[in-house]
């Protein structure tokens, strides 16, 4: 299961970098085809990827952490990473999924709302900053016990 949870894991931290890259390349385009290929990929990447790894993520992490000495609730480090994969979880589809619908309605009628392709971006970007915290916190493990050990 713990490799399971890894392979997940770093799999996810991977696709948000893809998604970086790809809302980079959005940004930065002057070419309106280029701009919603990648809007559009974006999305279906979202969909087909991210999804799957981010449940699978969340998943296996909780059972890791009930099926192992590290519990659920026992050190500091689990809950934060518990706290910060369901929260990125939760917040980056409702937060990118309808900026990448206006994005791929919009660039081709040069009707593009100002800031929409930056704050793509910076989305995509918390979201790799996150799960690198994440994947860290996995390493160093830190802070110690909780009072409900």
């Amino acid at each position: 299961m713990l490799v399971v949870h890894v392979v997940v894991s770093v799999g996810w931290l991977g696709a948000a970098v893809a998604m970086m890259a790809l809302a980079l390349r959005g940004l930065l385009s002057t070419d309106p085809s280029v701009r919603v290929g990648a809007y559009a990929t974006m999305h279906y990447f979202d969909l087909a990827v991210n999804a799957p790894l981010s449940i699978s993520m969340l998943i296996t992490g909780v059972l890791c952490s009930v099926l192992t000495p590290w519990g659920l609730v026992r050190h500091w480090w689990v809950l934060a990473k518990l706290v910060l994969s369901a929260g990125l979880l939760l917040a980056i589809p409702f937060l990118s999924a309808p900026r990448l619908h206006e994005l791929t309605e919009t660039i081709p009628a040069a009707a593009e709302p100002a800031g929409t392709a930056a704050e793509v971006l910076a989305i995509s970007i918390t979201g790799v900053t996150v799960l690198t915290a994440v994947t860290a916190l996995s390493v160093v493990k830190p802070w110690g016990r909780t009072p409900w050990y």
